[in-house]
């Protein structure tokens, strides 16, 4: 099945601050971008054609206030980049609580001019790295999926 182009989903991708393009050099460099302290251990769980995001939104969620899961990252990566606007988006709206009708009143409303306070914060925190600290989301191709990671020695 064939996803029509967003129009919407470069510009968002490119103002997400958990979006990493191909171009950038990640390549032994995840404990610098999740920043990670040199010395300590972490895990980092991949999903790989993560399409519209559901599953990555869902595990991303259930580690973000698990202790267990403190020192887990996960990264989705596709090479479409509307899959990768739907998954940013479903990431946001998992995350901080975003319902349709909110994310609805987001899209319409460009400007930033919002009446609900509670809506309000939740626009504030889709530009806070810290609400998305374990996730990052790849626009890769899974042929060159070794230009992105190193191998464990």
């Amino acid at each position: 099945m064939r996803i029509r182009r967003k129009k919407w989903a470069e510009d968002e991708l490119k103002e997400s601050v958990f979006y990493i393009d191909r171009t950038e050099n990640t390549k032994g460099r995840w404990n610098e971008i999740f920043k990670i302290p040199n010395n300590e251990e972490f895990e980092i769980h991949i999903e790989i054609g993560m399409g519209k995001g559901k599953y990555i939104s869902s595990l991303s969620k259930n580690y973000y206030n698990n202790p267990t899961y403190s020192k887990t990252y996960v990264i989705g990566i596709d090479m479409i980049e509307a899959m990768l606007g739907l998954a940013k988006r479903e990431i946001e709206n998992s995350i901080l609580n975003i319902s349709k009708e909110e994310r609805e009143t987001i899209i319409k409303k460009r400007d930033g001019d919002y009446t609900n306070k509670e809506l309000k914060e939740k626009i504030e925190g889709i530009n806070k790295i810290e609400n998305f600290k374990n996730i990052r989301i790849l626009n890769a191709n899974a042929e060159k999926i070794s230009e992105y990671f190193r191998r464990r020695r």
